[in-house]
């Protein structure tokens, strides 16, 4: 479980002369024609599709982040999920007694929409805007531009619930219990807020809402990563 709690936004990156090739391809130019600062070694995150770098916007000179998608990661995760039906078709024949194979043909359609940013990038600004008065309490990124492969949005400070976890197992400062109930209750209701309003209001919903998409900051929750969506 440890192990692949990872995969939420710790993945090995891939190297930095990759990011910078896939982001000249994408921008259509040198990086520094879009970005006065760009830190390509160091992702603020790396999860199973894409990384994340923070930099900033060369325009506007706001502190931006910018998601690149990983080399053959389309073509790689719809093989994996072909070969994983082919699995599950064989085991519920012979082996489990329950359905194994809906979920997995449900992926399989929903994936699709993770590797085109510009879809991501339409998905955000429309929850950014329909959430800024009904959920004040969660801060969206805006998409700043965007292809099917890179994403340039407005920078979320906060920290990362996936780091959080981190450090409470590692720290040796103890946290009081209280602290903890008042921060868990806080959390919970702040989701709970938010999702029930996409669910039961707007019957459109961010379907991917693990801790590497939250992050804590100081006045707003950050809820990031929007290409997996839901319409009821």
């Amino acid at each position: 479980k440890t192990k692949l709690s990872k995969l939420r936004d710790d993945v090995p990156p891939i190297p930095a002369k990759v990011v910078q090739r896939i982001l000249e391809q994408e921008l259509g130019g040198p990086l520094e024609n879009f970005f006065t600062f760009i830190d390509l070694k160091k992702p603020r995150g790396s999860a199973s599709v894409a990384q994340v770098h923070q930099a900033t916007w060369r325009e506007t000179g706001e502190k931006v982040a910018v998601k690149v998608q990983y080399p053959n990661a389309e073509k790689l995760m719809i093989g994996d999920l072909k070969n994983l039906r082919v699995l599950a078709e064989f085991l519920q024949r012979t082996e489990f007694k329950f359905d194994l194979l809906s979920p997995i043909k449900e992926l399989q359609k929903q994936i699709v929409n993770e590797f085109d940013f510009r879809l991501e990038a339409r998905n955000m600004d429309f929850m950014r805007r329909t959430l800024a008065t009904s959920v004040k309490e969660v801060s969206i990124p805006q998409s700043i531009f965007s292809t099917k492969k890179a994403l340039v949005m407005t920078f979320v400070d906060g920290v990362n619930l996936c780091k959080m976890a981190e450090f409470k197992n590692n720290s040796r400062v103890p946290v009081p219990s209280w602290i903890k109930a008042r921060i868990g209750t806080n959390l919970l209701n702040v989701l709970s807020k938010a999702w029930g309003e996409m669910i039961f209001e707007l019957n459109f919903f961010n379907a991917d809402p693990h801790t590497g998409n939250v992050c804590i900051g100081r006045r707003s929750m950050g809820l990031l990563d929007w290409g997996q969506m839901k319409r009821m």
